[in-house]
């Protein structure tokens, strides 16, 4: 993955790139498949207006590369974006905020473990 440090991103394409650029190395960051991505309808991950596709997507794209289904969120309803960002919290709660790791193979054991449970 990247080196953690944050880039400055200041055109559409350069979001839309990263965003499919992350997908892409999460993908190969991850020990199991991935078959699903929920997002809202961000620039970032979508061309959508009132339910119409204009055209491909970069990010549309990665995940078709990886065999994964993007799902959108109903324009205007940010119910889902609420319930990530509490399963967001709650995983960290339960990792990083509680414990101290000594090594990033100690952390990916212990969320292993924490999401298996």
């Amino acid at each position: 993955m990247s080196s953690g440090q944050p880039k400055n991103y200041t055109t559409l394409t350069d979001v839309t790139l990263a965003a499919a650029t992350f997908l892409r190395e999460v993908v190969e960051a991850l020990l199991y498949r991935l078959h699903t991505v929920l997002t809202y309808n961000g620039v970032q991950f979508a061309n959508r207006k009132w339910g119409k596709y204009d055209f491909s997507h970069a990010f549309g794209i990665a995940c078709a590369g990886h065999g994964i289904e993007l799902r959108l969120t109903k324009v205007n309803h940010p119910l889902p974006n609420g319930q990530v960002e509490r399963m967001n919290w709650k995983i960290k709660e339960a990792t990083v905020t509680r414990y101290h790791y000594g090594s990033q193979h100690l952390l990916r054991t212990h969320l292993a473990d924490f999401v298996v449970a």
